[in-house]
């Protein structure tokens, strides 16, 4: 296994990979996350444009090098941003964590930790000078794997359906 830049041929392998993740999120929070995995076709053209032309995102990919079929051998993902923070409060470079998925047979190898640690140092290298990322609640293992680099509670986020009939 080993941890690349993601090319634009690796985006469609991310699909199926997104489609758990959000199977995963749904488990969690089943109303909020009900309807997004109908959305694949329009996330993976948005990663796929964001991953060639925004030199503001970053996506990297555990590939399975053992495997020939380089339609086939995509087992993870991380996808990260960055953002400026124009507030009262302050003026930020802020890199943002979107998603980090990887396949259930590799979770608990450190795979996400070496994802995590790719993505982190390109933060780093492009000057971000704070990170975030959003962990779905009873989300355990995303919790601690962020807590163990250092991540630390900053609030809350509250959502609201406002289509839903009362």
């Amino acid at each position: 296994m080993k941890i690349e830049i993601a090319t634009e041929n690796d985006i469609e392998q991310i699909g199926p990979l997104w489609i758990d993740l959000m199977r995963i999120h749904e488990e969690f929070e089943p109303t909020f996350f009900k309807d997004t995995k109908d959305n694949v076709s329009l996330y993976l053209s948005q990663l796929g444009y964001r991953q060639s032309y925004c030199p503001t995102e970053r996506i990297f990919v555990l590939r399975d090098d053992s495997n020939p079929d380089t339609t086939q051998n995509i087992k993870g993902y991380i996808w990260g941003n960055i953002t400026y923070s124009y507030s009262n409060y302050n003026s930020d470079k802020i890199g943002s964590i979107n998603d980090i998925y990887i396949h259930p047979e590799l979770q608990g190898s450190g795979y996400g930790r070496q994802l995590t640690s790719a993505l982190l140092k390109w933060f780093a290298e492009v000057g971000a000078q704070k990170l975030t990322v959003f962990i779905v609640n009873k989300n355990e293992r995303s919790l601690k794997l962020f807590e163990s680099f250092g991540f630390k509670p900053l609030g809350t986020k509250l959502s609201l359906d406002i289509n839903q009939p009362e």
